[in-house]
């Protein structure tokens, strides 16, 4: 959802340059951390230690306007992910 809120909010399209069988994937954007951090309601701080530790973990590459997924399952396990969160029922 962020990554909508940040591509609606600067009218900066993400689109999906490449996606692998291993779970690798680059995102280009036009967004900054700073934009991010905007559009989650986050400090600048905040984006950037996330940011730092994902890189760290290896979960993540983000050179300039690119950011590469590079374990994308471990990512969704880090964020607590549930894919299927839009087809919940009301009742």
């Amino acid at each position: 959802m962020g990554a909508q809120i940040v591509a609606t909010s600067y009218g900066g399209p993400i689109t999906a340059a490449k996606k692998t069988d291993d779970c690798a994937a680059d995102l280009t954007s036009s967004f900054t951390q700073a934009n991010l951090a905007d559009a989650c309601g986050l400090s600048n701080v905040h984006i950037s230690r996330t940011v730092q530790e994902m890189r760290h973990r290896g979960l993540i590459s983000w050179q300039g306007k690119t950011v590469e997924l590079l374990k994308r399952k471990e990512l969704a396990i880090v964020a607590e992910f549930v894919p299927d969160y839009l087809h919940q029922s009301d009742g």
